[in-house]
């Protein structure tokens, strides 16, 4: 309690302040100016570095100096001819100085521009971020994330019914299986059919015309090559010759007695 507050406050910098940061701190008091209009943060940061860095500004006359040297050349002439003999009364006449000068049109007064620009500055950008974002929406076609394969295993049946030998599926013995009107097959209906219509057409024509051999059905709905009718290919066609019966070498003609006696390929001439 005794030491002196002079004292006190070398005892905190040497403790707490590192000579790195007290140089960059000399550093700054030096290049230190006014920008523009702006004295009251021009004024605010000398006081601050004034009472980090003491020993740079030691008597009155340098610290009135050194704040004269920062303001602008038009004000700086003005306060160094007033002489002031105080850093507040200094500080005044600077303040009312740079109201004249900023009226007159010699200094920018920045300070209101800079802090709507401020507030209304990230409005604007994300007004435009987001019209930037829906136009890309647009002009972008949307990605469809590739299908995920779930393997889903069977549910067991948990009835009383056997299963069918013909349809595989469960249902009384008494009761007929599922048969599908469009394609024939088991084991399905109609709704559920995921074969062609047109099958349905081919299915009515092979019951109007009945194939000679059931086993060999043609489920397509295209017909045979050979003779053109449905219900079989053309390697099963009835019409086509099998190969074990040998076909006709030869044509018969039917002529008159009087042309055959004239004609040499007869050979006879009877």
């Amino acid at each position: 309690m005794a030491m002196p507050w002079s004292e006190f406050k070398l005892l905190l910098r040497n403790e707490f302040c590192p000579k790195h940061e007290l140089q960059q701190l000399e550093v700054e008091l030096s290049n230190h100016v006014m920008k523009g209009a702006d004295h009251m943060t021009f004024t605010t940061r000398y006081h601050e570095l004034v009472a980090l860095v003491p020993e740079m500004v030691p008597t009155l006359e340098k610290l009135i100096n050194r704040y004269v040297v920062g303001l602008p050349s038009c004000i700086q002439s003005i306060v160094l001819a007033a002489n002031p003999a105080t850093l507040e009364s200094a500080i005044a006449l600077s303040a009312k100085l740079t109201g004249v000068m900023v009226k007159s049109g010699v200094l920018k007064d920045d300070t209101g521009k800079s802090k709507e620009a401020a507030t209304k500055k990230p409005e604007q950008h994300q007004t435009k971020k987001q019209k930037v974002i829906g136009n890309y929406a647009i002009a972008t076609p949307l990605r469809q994330a590739p299908a995920v394969l779930v393997n889903t295993a069977p549910k067991k049946y948990v009835g009383m019914h056997p299963q069918c030998t013909q349809c595989k599926f469960h249902h009384p013995a008494t009761v007929q299986c599922r048969q599908c009107n469009n394609c024939g097959r088991l084991g399905h209906r109609t709704q559920q059919c995921r074969a062609p219509a047109t099958q349905a057409a081919n299915n009515a024509a092979v019951a109007i015309h009945p194939p000679q051999n059931p086993g060999n059905y043609n489920n397509n709905n295209r017909g045979c090559y050979n003779c053109g009718e449905l219900g079989h290919f053309s390697k099963d066609c009835p019409k086509r010759v099998q190969p074990g019966v040998r076909a006709p070498c030869g044509r018969a003609f039917m002529i008159g007695a009087a042309a055959g006696r004239q004609d040499p390929a007869t050979g006879t001439g009877m």
